[in-house]
């Protein structure tokens, strides 16, 4: 199987399989990839965090700051949602009424 270099990103250096070239799906290299892809996702999400401290902490509790071109806001809200567990202690034949299924797919590479 031949493997082509993929430049996804300066510092990634993962190798990307040709499977069009190939007459076997070799899906072990696809999942190795993956799971690649998920580490470079989750140091990424970390690296993202760490800079969204450095803002806030900057920010002194103001809640809007322009720096440069930038207008940043960092504001609480208030949302209301329904609470599905005690309305349906509270009125399950409605609950059952008004419940619809959903059907969706789980993707996962351990």
């Amino acid at each position: 199987m031949e493997a082509l270099q993929s430049e996804r990103h300066p510092r990634a250096k993962i190798v990307e399989y040709d499977f069009a070239q190939t007459k076997e799906y070799d899906i072990y290299a696809a999942a190795k990839e993956y799971k690649a892809l998920q580490r470079q996702i989750e140091e990424l999400k970390s690296q993202l965090e760490e800079t969204k401290k450095v803002i806030t902490e900057g920010m002194n509790g103001q809640e809007t700051v322009t720096a440069g071109v930038y207008k940043i806001s960092n504001k609480s809200y208030t949302s209301r949602r329904l609470d599905t567990d005690t309305f349906k202690a509270v009125h399950p034949d409605i609950y059952k009424l008004f419940c619809k299924p959903s059907t969706s797919t789980r993707f996962t590479v351990d």
